[in-house]
């Protein structure tokens, strides 16, 4: 899959802003595999995410990366919530 060449090509790199730790890019990697299958997540769904992280820590990566413009919340959230 293109999707996870490109992964390891950008952990290799440094292009990552250092405020993005390692459950923001697990976080990313869930919203980018999802997309890729056609499914966006519900926030709730992302909340849900606990291996990764808290709902709170969550709900403030998914706050942060729109700002880092990593994700855009139109494109890979489902409007349901």
């Amino acid at each position: 899959m293109r999707y996870l060449a490109l992964v390891k090509k950008v952990n290799g790199s440094d292009c990552y802003p250092s405020v993005i730790d390692e459950s923001a890019k697990r976080l990313l990697e869930v919203i980018a595999l999802s997309y890729a299958q056609n499914l966006p997540l519900t926030v709730s769904a992302a909340l849900a995410l606990e291996p990764i992280a808290s709902p709170r820590t969550l709900h403030h990566k998914l706050g942060l990366l729109p700002r880092l413009r990593q994700i855009c919340g139109q494109m890979f959230f489902d409007r349901k919530n």
